[in-house]
């Protein structure tokens, strides 16, 4: 039987992590709220030295139009950021 959730880690803006289940039948919703907007996706090739291979990060699509607060933890980034799995994205 498939897993109904997935597992991810948010870096937030305060400098906190934390660990989040997401259901996986309302992934998009709670991916839009852990990020505060509409998501784009940050794949292994567009930050090879902060993600392997098989993750990816999730972040606020307009998050510079926003000027949200860079991210202390995941370095170029702004806003909340979402690490998971880019298997448990599909």
């Amino acid at each position: 039987m498939a897993e109904t959730n997935a597992n991810v880690t948010v870096f937030d803006t305060d400098g906190t992590t934390r660990s989040v289940e997401v259901s996986k039948d309302n992934m998009l919703t709670e991916l839009q709220t852990l990020v505060g907007g509409y998501i784009e996706m940050v794949r292994h090739h567009q930050a090879p030295n902060a993600l392997k291979p098989d993750e990816i990060f999730i972040v606020n699509e307009e998050g510079l139009l926003h000027k949200l607060a860079p991210n202390p933890t995941v370095r170029g980034l702004v806003g909340n950021v979402v690490l998971m799995k880019d298997a448990d994205f599909d």
